[in-house]
């Protein structure tokens, strides 16, 4: 029983030793073949497979998270420079005389200022701005500045009307009086 299959082999004159050894090695090659496609190829089972994509569905809820954060943090820098902006730049009203009208949207609001406060507005070198519900006037290049920072604050802004040569006014002659406020 000491004898192996390929001496028996021989000894019965079915293969040759140069048969034998083909085979050898045909065997040491396949087996190697095995070994090396078990490391390139593992196995991954479904539990590992079902934590990997748990793992990336949390690293994408995180990534948009921290995004939305950068995103308020950015909005609240912005609000708080505008705030300065303001609070630097603000035209004092506090001996506003009378009242002047503007409108908000849909709504006429009404500020009290003084004579020449009122002239500025008419001319659009002063500006109305509406910052936490709360409106403050400024000059035209204090709101260009906040305007450059956030489009969407609402900015109430006189444009001076242009007289144009070929455009005949027939009410040229009479003039408004002053003294009118609307």
């Amino acid at each position: 029983m000491g004898n192996s299959l390929t001496d028996q082999l021989l000894k019965a004159g079915l293969a040759n030793k140069k048969q034998l050894n083909k085979a050898k090695q045909e065997q040491r090659q396949t087996s190697k073949k095995q070994r090396k496609g078990k490391k390139a190829k593992p196995v991954i089972s479904e539990s590992k497979q079902a934590a990997q994509k748990a793992i990336a569905k949390e690293s994408e809820r995180n990534r948009l998270l921290n995004l939305k954060h950068r995103q308020e943090q950015k909005n609240k820098e912005i609000e708080a420079q505008i705030g300065q902006l303001i609070t630097s730049n603000e035209v004092s009203l506090e001996d506003g005389g009378s009242p002047y009208n503007f409108v908000d949207g849909t709504k006429i609001m009404k500020i009290y200022v003084t004579k020449s406060i009122r002239e500025q507005l008419s001319n659009g070198t002063l500006v109305i701005v509406d910052h936490q519900k709360q409106y403050h006037v400024v000059s035209a290049e204090t709101a260009e500045k906040i305007h450059q920072r956030n489009q969407e604050t609402p900015i109430f802004k006189n444009e001076p009307k242009k007289k144009s040569d070929d455009e005949y006014d027939p009410y040229e002659e009479f003039p408004v009086p002053d003294d009118i406020d609307w």
